[in-house]
Order: structure tokens, then C-alpha cells, then sequence
């Protein structure tokens, strides 16, 4: 009997519910994140943003989603990948200060391409200012208002900050568009919605769904 006992007490234990053995947990992978995510080696910066302005990085891809951190202009970040949600262009990232903060940002202000100081002009002989003007290049481009069949050329002025352009443009009767160029997206200054895609070498942007305008690349890079 004193042999037996234990060996009842032994199964009695195994088989009882709320001492069974501990289990490996469940890892679950992290899903994939749309767009195209850069090196790992890449550094990205923030750049664009108001004097005195931060970058908030939110816990969801898009503004709605509460704040758990700030960037300041020209902050270093890592990109892990970039999504189009509800209008906006917003991209997953980490921080390379300690303790790292992962999270959202929105895309038009962090950029992995060269960023001249504030204030600096291209030292490019083809890219100096126009005397007499605030522009680095002007001529015409091809534009179309709601209503009209037919394509006309437009005036335009284009300041450039490396990757970057502001660009004004005016239509034959005088009406006039401002757009912002950051990061490979066109915005406009006043916040009308702006959406583009690409023709070749030529950006078809259209702003309220009122307004087209065909910018060829050589005309925003400067090539």
C-alpha cells in the first residue's frame, strides 16, 4: 500500500486540470506593412517641417491615433515601411535614441535623400535663382480646369531645395496654384486634396478633382 499511494498521488496530479504542464507560448508574426521598406542600414530624416514644429508619432497610421512620441527637424529615424490610408501617405518608424519609440508618422515629412542646410541655395550653375525672380527655373507646363476640353500651358515658378520644390502656378485667366514637392508627393499650400500619378517621366496632379497639371520630372529635379 505505502508503494501504491504514491504512484496515485503521481497520476491524480497530471491528470488534475490546473496543474497541467506549461506550454510553449504562441508566437504570432508581425503582419506585413505595405509599400516598400528601406534598408535597414538606411538612416532617414525628418525634414519639412514649421520652425518651432514637431513630428508626432502616433500608435496607428493616421491622426486619429493618440500620440506616444514627437521628432524634431532633421531627427535620424529608421523606415520600416509606408502605407496610403484615408487620404494621407504614413510610414512606420524607429527611433534611434534610447529606449527606442516605434510607431507612425505621417510620410510627407521624413525623407532618405540628401537634405541641404536651412537656407541653402544649389551651388548648380543651372540651378541658381533667376535674377529678378525668387525662382530657380520658370516657363510652362500643361494644365486642364474642370469643364475644359482642352489642354492649355500654364506659367510656372519653381524654388528648389534639393529634393524638395515649391511651386507656383498660374492658369491663362490669372487663377493661381500653389504645390509643395517633398519625398516623391505633391501637396497643395492651401490643403486642398491632392492626388498624382505617374505618365512616364510626367506627374499627372490633380487638386480637387477640378485641376490637372502634367510636371514633368526634369522640371521639379531640376535635371
Amino acid at each position: 500500500m505505502r508503494r501504491i499511494l504514491p504512484v496515485l498521488i503521481a497520476l491524480a496530479t497530471l491528470s488534475w486540470p490546473g496543474i497541467a504542464p506549461a506550454q510553449e507560448p504562441l508566437v504570432i508574426p508581425a503582419p506585413r506593412i505595405g509599400g516598400n521598406p528601406s534598408d535597414d542600414a538606411a538612416i532617414w530624416h525628418v525634414y519639412g517641417l514649421i520652425p518651432g514644429d514637431v513630428l508626432n508619432i502616433r500608435s496607428g497610421a493616421g491622426p486619429a491615433f493618440r500620440v506616444i512620441g514627437a521628432l524634431q527637424e532633421g531627427q535620424p529615424v529608421r523606415n520600416m515601411g509606408c502605407r496610403e490610408r484615408d487620404g494621407g501617405f504614413w510610414c512606420r518608424i524607429s527611433t534611434y535614441d534610447r529606449p527606442s519609440i516605434s510607431g507612425w508618422v505621417n510620410g510627407r515629412y521624413i525623407t532618405d535623400e540628401w537634405v541641404p542646410p536651412a537656407g541653402a541655395l544649389p551651388e548648380d550653375d543651372e540651378d541658381r535663382v533667376i535674377p529678378g525672380t525668387a525662382y530657380h527655373a520658370t516657363g510652362t507646363i500643361r494644365c486642364q480646369r474642370l469643364g475644359d476640353t482642352h489642354i492649355a500651358p500654364c506659367a510656372f515658378g519653381i524654388v528648389r531645395n534639393g529634393p524638395f520644390a515649391e511651386i507656383d502656378l498660374t492658369f491663362a485667366d490669372g487663377y493661381t496654384r500653389a504645390l509643395t514637392y517633398r519625398a516623391g508627393r505633391f501637396s497643395a499650400k492651401d490643403g486642398a486634396e491632392v492626388r498624382s500619378h505617374k505618365q512616364g517621366g510626367v506627374a499627372v496632379v490633380t487638386v480637387n478633382g477640378e485641376e490637372k497639371f502634367h510636371i514633368p520630372d526634369d522640371v521639379v529635379m531640376g535635371w
